[in-house]
């Protein structure tokens, strides 16, 4: 260690007397360093006293303003939809290595303050074996082809499926790789609860397509149903009664919103998602109307007349 630019080997006598702590208390700091901070300390028994190994080890400090502690402190709550995942345990042990960087006091003060000040709600997900969740993205890191058993919504038995994947999605807790189906030789978009089985194909190697972009096959705003490649306008006439909502609610960048004098709000975007849209319209009940396009108008109509024929 050094001091004033000379190297001394400080006792935990010195040390407990420079820092006014206990000797105890100094033991503790020294086991902390080794501990947390890979710190290469070591005992030097000529010199009865303690010095670093390397000479280029340092402590790495961390300071947050008021706002910034106020999100890490969010970040913990926000790990709860991730729950069921091997992410959750990986963001945990980030979140742990950045509250033990800060005061034990502050950390204690603001988390229990933030338990009974702040409810995240998180979306329904379904389980995922996490063999599952690694090999996927083994796949998609190693651009290796996976193997699986995969049982989509319309089928009762799950078939093999061989997949290149390219991009993973997660959309209100749910998961989905993007991928080339082999049995198919087009895009699909699988779902991870609905697969079984996955096993990474070593020896079998591809490259993402160049002109590959997750953007094409999925909505930020709306949803990840492979329906359309081509975008397509949407407009929808909300009732006044869920007026503010539609003012409120963002379904794209290119929104267009219009309210009418009876406070009606017309709202009008582009995006890829029928199946998302007619499933959104369709919960909502009679407070929203499908004005364009008109085949999705038609599908609305079709819907609810089979729905009138089991209630």
């Amino acid at each position: 260690m050094k001091k004033y630019g000379k190297i001394f080997f400080p006792t935990v006598r010195s040390l407990s007397k420079e820092f006014e702590v206990s000797k105890r208390t100094i033991e503790r700091d020294i086991e902390f360093l080794r501990d947390m901070y890979d710190a290469p300390i070591s005992y030097d028994h000529s010199k009865k006293g303690y010095y670093y190994t390397q000479d280029t080890f340092f402590l790495k400090s961390l300071f947050l303003s008021a706002d910034e502690f106020f999100s890490v402190a969010v970040f913990e709550k926000l790990l709860r939809q991730y729950r069921k995942t091997p992410i959750e345990e990986k963001l945990k042990k980030v979140f742990k290595k950045l509250t033990d960087l800060l005061p034990k006091d502050v950390v204690i003060f603001d988390s229990l303050w933030l338990d009974a000040a702040v409810t995240f709600i998180a979306e329904p997900s379904p389980d995922i074996d996490p063999e599952i969740f690694s090999n996927v993205f083994e796949g998609v890191k190693t651009h290796h082809a996976i193997k699986f058993f995969y049982r989509s919504l319309e089928q009762d038995d799950a078939a093999e499926r061989i997949a290149e994947p390219y991009h993973i999605v997660c959309q209100r807790g749910a998961w989905y790789v993007i991928g080339l189906c082999r049995l198919r030789n087009e895009p699909r978009i699988f779902s991870f609860s609905r697969m079984q089985k996955v096993k990474v194909l070593e020896k079998q190697t591809f490259e993402v397509p160049k002109d590959f972009k997750a953007e094409d096959y999925i909505d930020k705003n709306v949803g990840v149903w492979l329906t359309k490649r081509e975008p397509f306008t949407v407009k929808l006439l909300f009732s006044p009664k869920v007026g503010v909502f539609a003012e409120e609610h963002r379904w794209s960048d290119d929104q267009k919103i219009t309210i009418h004098r009876d406070k009606s709000v017309e709202v009008s975007f582009s995006t890829t998602q029928t199946e998302e849209i007619k499933r959104f319209v369709l919960g909502q009940g009679s407070t929203v109307k499908v004005l364009e396009p008109p085949e999705l108008v038609e599908e609305v109509r079709e819907e609810i007349k089979k729905m009138q024929k089991i209630y």
